[in-house]
C-alpha cells in the first residue's frame, strides 16, 4: 500500500511538498527508499513537544484508519479532534498498533538528549526524495498529512493507437511527410507485403476494423454523414494488437451534419468469426467522432476524414446519444487519439488515371472470402465511411499499423 505524505502551509490547501512511501500494515510502521527524516539536521518541528505532538497523533490518526480497514481513507493531522469520530474495533489490532506506538514514542525519548544539546535551533525542515533534496521552512509548515492513495491502473491500449499517425510514402519504406493528399504514394496489391516502413504492416481487415466497421449483412453503412441514422449492438469482429474478438458498436449520424458518431468495443453477445470469441467486458469501450473535412473534388489537397476517438472504459455506462453531441467533444479531450485519412491518390485501372481529392481508398491484406480477384479495403467518401472490398487493379495508398512484438 502506497501512503501520500504532504507537509502544506494550512489545513486545506496543498502547497509545499508531497511525496509517496510505503506503509506495512502488519506492523503498523512507514517504510521509504526515498523519505528520511535525519536527526543530525532536522531537531524538532519548532520545539520537541511540538514535534512529539505532531508525531503522536500522525501515528495515532493512520493507526486507527489502518483499523477501520478502510484503505481508501485520507487521513489529515491539525488537533486532536480529528480523531473524536474514528472508532476502532479490532482488539487485537489495537494492542498491535499501541505497542507500535510505545515503541515509536520510547525511540524519540531516548533521542530528546541530543536535540536538546543544541544551541542553534534548526529552521528547516529538509526532506531527501530520491536524488533530491528539499528544505522547507519551519514557520511555512502548518500541518503534516499522511494521505493513503490508491494507485489508478493503467488503460488498455486502444486500437487506433496502434494505427501510424501517416499514410506511406511516395517511396516505399517510407513515412508520408504531410496529410497533404499529394504526400501519399499508392502502390499495387502485390507489393504491400514490402511497402511499410520498418515496424508497420499492413492491416487485414480485422484490424483495419479499429477506424471503422464493414458494411452490414444487408449492406448497412453504419457511418453515414448529412443523414439521420441510428444504429445499436451492432456484432463487429475486430482485431487490436493481438486480441480479437466480437463486441457491440452503436451508430448515430445527424442530418445536414458532416460529422458521425460512435460508441464502440462495447462487451460483446455474438461470436462473429471462430477466431473472436466475445468479448465479456466494457475494458475497451471507447467513443468515436468521425468528421468529414475541407471541400472533397477532384484535384483538392487538404480533403480528409478525421478520426477522434476517446477511452471510456468500464466505468462509463452512458448511451450513444450521451456521446452524440459536441458538448461531449468539447471538453475533457486532453486524452483523445485523432487519426487523419487523406483523401490521397490512387490509381484507377479503368480511367487509367490518377485521382485525389474526393474520396479515399486503402489495402488491406485480406483477400475477399468469396469475390476472387476482390480485396477488402479501407474506404470513404464525402456522404461515408466503411470497410469495403475492391478489384486488386487498382493501386491504393497504405495506412500502416504497428507490428505487435
Amino acid at each position: 500500500m502506497h501512503l501520500h505524505v504532504e507537509i502544506s502551509d494550512s489545513p486545506r490547501e496543498k502547497r509545499i511538498f508531497s511525496t509517496e512511501a510505503s506503509y506495512n500494515s502488519s506492523d503498523l510502521s512507514f517504510h521509504s527508499s526515498e523519505v528520511s527524516f535525519h536527526s543530525s539536521e532536522v531537531l524538532y518541528l519548532a520545539s520537541v513537544e511540538s514535534f512529539y505532538f505532531k508525531i503522536f497523533f500522525a501515528t495515532l490518526a493512520v493507526g486507527t484508519s489502518e483499523m477501520r480497514n478502510d484503505p481508501s481513507l485520507g487521513v489529515a493531522i491539525h488537533s486532536p479532534q480529528a480523531l473524536d469520530n474514528s472508532p476502532i474495533h479490532n482488539i487485537n489490532r489495537m494492542k498491535q498498533y499501541y505497542l507500535s506506538l510505545f515503541v515509536a514514542l520510547s525511540l524519540l525519548y531516548s533521542l530528546q538528549p541530543a536535540w536538546g544539546q543544541q544551541t542553534n535551533p534548526p529552521t528547516h525542515l529538509r526532506v531527501y526524495q530520491q536524488d533530491q533534496v528539499t528544505e522547507i521552512p519551519l514557520d511555512q509548515i502548518d500541518s503534516i498529512r499522511f494521505e493513503l492513495v490508491k494507485e489508478t491502473p493503467a488503460r488498455p491500449t486502444m486500437g487506433i493507437e496502434y494505427v501510424a499517425e501517416y499514410n506511406v510514402g511516395k517511396e516505399a519504406g517510407t513515412f508520408a511527410t504531410s496529410q497533404s493528399n499529394d504526400a501519399s504514394g499508392y502502390y499495387p496489391f502485390d507489393q504491400i507485403g514490402t511497402a511499410c516502413p520498418a515496424g508497420y504492416h499492413t492491416p487485414t481487415r480485422y484490424e483495419a476494423a479499429v477506424l471503422m466497421p464493414s458494411f452490414g449483412p444487408k449492406y448497412e453503412v453504419y457511418i453515414m454523414f448529412g443523414a439521420n441514422k441510428s444504429y445499436t449492438d451492432v456484432a463487429e469482429a475486430i482485431q487490436v494488437g493481438s486480441v480479437k474478438a466480437s463486441y457491440l458498436s452503436d451508430y448515430k449520424s445527424i442530418k445536414g451534419s458532416k460529422v458521425s458518431y460512435a460508441l464502440r468495443f462495447k462487451k460483446g453477445s455474438t461470436e462473429m468469426h471462430p477466431d473472436f470469441p466475445v468479448a465479456t467486458d466494457n475494458s475497451l469501450q471507447a467513443a468515436y467522432r468521425y468528421e468529414v473535412v475541407g471541400e472533397h473534388k477532384i484535384g483538392s489537397t487538404d480533403a480528409h476524414l478525421k478520426i477522434t476517438v476517446r477511452y471510456l472504459g468500464s466505468d462509463f455506462t452512458g448511451s450513444i446519444d450521451d456521446i452524440a453531441t459536441e458538448d461531449f467533444w468539447a471538453k475533457d479531450g486532453q486524452d483523445d487519439v485523432v487519426r487523419i485519412l487523406p483523401s490521397s491518390v490512387y490509381y484507377h485501372p479503368q480511367k487509367q488515371a490518377e485521382i485525389m481529392g474526393a474520396g479515399a481508398y486503402y489495402w488491406t491484406s485480406s483477400p475477399h472470402e468469396e469475390q476472387t480477384g476482390f480485396i477488402w479495403t479501407i474506404s470513404y467518401i464525402p456522404q461515408m465511411a466503411y470497410i469495403s472490398y475492391n478489384s486488386n487493379l487498382f493501386k491504393f495508398g497504405i495506412r500502416p499499423f504497428k507490428d505487435v512484438e
